[in-house]
């Protein structure tokens, strides 16, 4: 009869580092061996994408790059969309815009890539929310925008998930 052994592995984020610690079930802990340490180094890392839009525009396009990263949605656990605007002031108006780019990138993952729409998750914010100068034609084009994050389950060692 196989003896099964529950350990959880807690993460610390410190400045520059991960350090893990792992709990057994006689609840003692002890550092993580050399070779788990170098597995949690090979988780593969989220994937950040922002598509931008033109000036009260909802049509998704990604760019050739981005397109290429998006082939892989449908491989994530999960997929967070931020759609955004490049207003001052919060308005229903651009709330609306805000949230109907974050549903129109879904709506394409969905239909065009094949992402189950349940690892879906999307916010948005419709005012002051830049990633560029807004005093400007092309940064006001790059705060319209929705961002993706794609989150990717580790695989272990048989290659399983």
């Amino acid at each position: 009869m196989k003896k099964v052994i529950l350990v959880l592995i807690i993460f610390t984020l410190r400045v520059g580092e991960i350090s893990a610690k792992v709990y057994d079930d006689s609840d003692t802990v002890q550092s993580a061996p050399q070779q788990q340490k170098e597995d949690i180094k090979k988780a593969k890392p989220p994937v950040k994408i922002s598509v931008s839009f033109a000036y009260g525009g909802t049509e998704f396009i990604p760019q050739k790059e981005d397109f290429k990263k998006l082939k892989e949605a449908s491989k994530a656990k999960k997929i967070f969309l931020s759609g955004r605007t490049s207003t001052l002031k919060k308005s229903w108006k651009d709330e609306q815009l805000a949230m109907g780019r974050a549903l129109v990138a879904r709506q394409w993952l969905v239909e065009k890539q094949g992402v189950d729409p349940l690892k879906i998750f999307i916010n948005f914010v419709s005012a002051r929310d830049f990633i560029a100068d807004n005093d400007t034609k092309e940064g006001q084009t790059k705060n319209q925008r929705v961002e993706i994050l794609l989150l990717f389950e580790e695989e272990n060692s048989d290659g399983e998930i």
